[in-house]
């Protein structure tokens, strides 16, 4: 009996998977609707009897109610209204609130019923008594051909989860003792142990692969389940929301399914609550009333990436940027500095909200810095993109399965350890020519024009680093955490290895530099490396140290520097130039798209008004800037002048010059002090008090500056 159950079970769940999906298809109508109601009537109705064999009479009498309202929709004789839709979507869930039930207890609930049966039969036709109806429908349903469940199920078996894990790990062990099999034996290139061996290497990949995509499964069911929770937001907020969903087919290990589950709803309800504004604020904008919200899913590197993005308001950085203020988490110098990017990154402290009242849905800063968490635990990273009045991007991005990965071994302090290989972008072996700099006490390694933050791992491990690093012996692992660029040296680099991750012992638990263990080919132990934290443990460090400008170049940050420090501004076509720090604000970066044109020239929107863009040589206004493509991407040096702000406009790259410069007075034009030797040529040093006598005497509109 208890088989029979189970099965029961198992075969109503698969029923109800796309019922909601057919609900809402019916609810919006069209040539498919009375085939989206047969799907409906037939999934009750099976339910319905296999109830009364197993004697779970409440599932049976709240089924029998369903499927007498079903029967009206079926035979035309109730309309599809926005109550009916309604019942339908409750009787699906409390359907599987009941099937929960019996599955943990073997016993039909006992809660009362009598609620929704009687929201059900008032919503059915009263000319027809329930028992015709179910008469009627059911000769019917036995006259029509059963979309192919007999031959699918010929074509497949069920397995329980568990007994899923239980081969993973037998995999896994067998991975493992493959991979110490090939490191144990040294065979000549040929002969029949050879050709033994590779073949056992060959079959187990293939187990491998197949036992893992046993576990894989498609957001498609995760994506609808959204489609109840969009139109309940939805109606609760007063709002008309379009959902859109891209990538059903897209695979993802169950495990992380669940997992991924909880952060995705959060998001869901404040892209709804939050995001797209009502109808006529809408309206206002020069917007449709209706708002959009797009779930997508992708494969991309190995990983699966999940976005959500609505066209709503936007993130209010502005008001981020008040509260973390007026709760002592930044200074106002602090938070007037930050530009957007890290300004957006605020919304993951705990507690921060924007949300202006407190609702049932939101308002307490509870939910974001969860979300984050949690995908971090799963391997994954968040990031975030956000325009005012256009709208906001979430991008999810996590590993297809966590139990079995490649990853790449390196040695460090005589020790192995494990980089899972997603995160690796490139392996460098420095040379002589190569420098490894030191910016504000925080080691940088120049890479493609770029600096990007550089840590030891004998220093971060406690093995033995004191900070001091020779270029004839180090390699150095570049890293990918999410947006940010990090490169950590090592003393090895070993071979690359699939490995099997264990969860590190509750000793090791706390220690947030490690993802996990394994075991390798060897025999040996190897820790997992925590590739989030390393790059949080850089971000750390610029804080503390000030140095902002190690992301100049990536984007539009504040620099705050010491005056003693010039800015080297690469122009494509002017050469080099140097620039002292005193009356400079920040550094942006922006593409040519985002300029406007008034009667005074070329302007860029800011938060903080309008900002007027100046040629680099003549200070007059960027008109060049027109004959631009939309994608070409500009910096602009903000200066204070005469009380207002103008941006210094040119093509090319923005860095850092730390040493003296020896200038040369005799070289010396309007707006340059003169020229100086540096290791990429000569340099022309910019004289910025004579660009602010300049612009103290010249009268602008006033429209032009906030």
């Amino acid at each position: 009996m208890e088989e029979i159950v189970v099965e029961f079970i198992n075969e109503s769940l698969e029923s109800l998977e796309s019922f909601d999906e057919s609900v809402f298809a019916m609810e919006n109508g069209g040539e498919d609707a009375a085939v989206h109601v047969d799907s409906l009537f037939r999934a009750i109705h099976t339910i319905k009897g296999t109830c009364g064999f197993l004697g779970f009479r409440n599932l049976e009498s709240l089924s029998h109610a369903g499927e007498s309202l079903l029967a009206d929709l079926r035979e035309g004789r109730r309309p599809v209204e926005t109550s009916v839709v309604n019942a339908l979507l409750e009787l699906s869930a409390t359907v599987r609130r009941i099937l929960d039930q019996i599955q943990e207890s073997g016993r039909d609930t006992d809660d009362d019923m009598g609620a929704i049966v009687q929201t059900l039969q008032e919503l059915q036709d009263e000319r027809a008594t329930p028992d015709s109806i179910i008469a009627e429908t059911t000769k019917n349903s036995a006259a029509q051909p059963e979309r192919t469940t007999s031959n699918l199920a010929e074509k497949s078996i069920r397995v329980h989860v568990e007994t899923l894990d239980e081969i993973m790990n037998l995999v896994g062990e067998l991975v493992l003792t493959r991979n110490r099999l090939l490191q144990m034996t040294s065979l000549p290139a040929n002969g029949e142990e050879h050709d033994a061996l590779h073949r056992l290497s060959v079959l187990t990949s293939e187990l491998q692969e197949r036992v893992m995509h046993t576990r894989m499964q498609p957001v498609r069911g995760l994506w609808r389940s959204m489609r109840r929770i969009v139109r309940d937001l939805a109606e609760s907020c007063g709002k008309n929301v379009e959902l859109i969903l891209e990538g059903e087919g897209t695979e993802l290990d169950k495990s992380l399914l669940e997992a991924v589950k909880d952060p995705l709803t959060h998001l869901v309800r404040n892209a709804i609550d939050h995001g797209i504004e009502s109808a006529e604020e809408r309206e206002a904008n020069g917007k449709p009333p209706g708002g959009q919200l797009i779930l997508r899913a992708y494969h991309q590197g190995g990983l699966v990436n999940l976005e959500i993005c609505d066209d709503g308001a936007g993130i209010d950085t502005i008001t981020l940027r008040r509260r973390a203020v007026e709760e002592g988490r930044l200074r106002d110098d602090e938070a007037t500095a930050m530009d957007e990017l890290r300004a957006l990154q605020l919304i993951f402290l705990p507690g921060m909200s924007t949300a202006r009242e407190l609702t049932q849905l939101s308002g307490r800063g509870v939910g974001m810095d969860v979300v984050k968490t949690n995908i971090e635990r799963l391997g994954g990273t968040v990031s975030i993109e956000s325009a005012p009045r256009v709208g906001t991007t979430i991008s999810i991005q996590i590993p297809l399965t966590l139990a079995i990965i490649p990853a790449q071994i390196v040695g460090v302090g005589g020790r192995p350890f494990a980089i899972p290989q997603v995160n690796i972008v490139e392996i460098l072996s420095l040379r002589e020519t190569d420098v490894l700099e030191t910016v504000h006490e925080s080691r940088v390694f120049r890479r493609n024009g770029k600096l990007i933050p550089c840590l030891d791992l004998r220093q971060v491990l406690a093995l033995g680093g004191d900070g001091s690093i020779d270029p004839l012996r180090t390699n150095l692992v570049l890293l990918q955490a999410g947006a940010q660029l990090v490169a950590v040296v090592v003393d090895r680099i070993h071979d690359t290895q699939e490995i099997v991750v264990k969860a590190l012992p509750a000793e090791l638990r706390d220690l947030p530099t490690f993802a996990g263990a394994t075991i390798l080919g060897d025999g040996s132990i190897s820790l997992i490396l925590d590739v989030l934290h390393l790059a949080r443990r850089c971000r750390v460090m610029e804080e503390m140290r000030g140095d902002l400008g190690l992301r100049v170049r990536n984007v539009a940050s504040v620099i705050e520097l010491p005056n003693e420090t010039h800015l080297l501004l690469r122009t494509y076509d002017r050469g080099l130039k140097a620039l002292a720090m005193p009356h400079v604000v920040r550094v942006e970066r922006f593409k040519a798209a985002r300029v406007e044109w008034t009667g005074f020239g070329p302007v860029l929107a800011m938060q903080d008004g309008l900002l007027g863009l100046r040629d680099l040589e003549d200070l007059q206004p960027a008109r060049w800037i027109q004959g631009l493509k939309e994608d070409d991407e500009l910096h602009a040096i903000v200066f204070d002048a005469a009380e207002r702000r103008i941006g210094l406009c040119f093509l090319g790259e923005v860095d850092i010059i730390h040493d003296f410069l020896d200038v040369d007075s005799g070289t010396a034009h309007r707006f340059c002090l003169g020229s100086a030797p540096i290791s990429e040529g000569i340099v022309d040093l910019i004289d910025d008090a004579a660009i602010v006598r300049e612009m103290s005497h010249r009268p602008e509109p006033e429209a032009a500056y906030a």
